[in-house]
């Protein structure tokens, strides 16, 4: 598991693209709320300054499809 620091304008779904690349966002959307609970409480755009915790994906199988044609 990993920590964040969130800044002004951050949302989760974004948070978790960016910091967890090779991970499906939904996924790991939905185990960073689970793990943070306190996030239900906030607004979907996020203030700065939040510590949250990222999922473990070390163990992750699911990824990003292979894109092999334009």
């Amino acid at each position: 598991m990993a920590d964040y620091e969130t800044k002004a304008g951050d949302m989760v779904d974004a948070i978790c693209a960016d910091q967890l690349p090779d991970v499906d966002v939904s996924h790991a959307t939905d185990e960073t709320y689970k793990l943070n609970a306190f996030l239900a409480l906030e607004d979907i755009v996020l203030p700065a300054g939040l510590k949250i915790t990222l999922p473990d994906t070390s163990k992750e199988q699911v990824t990003r499809p292979l894109r092999v044609w334009g």
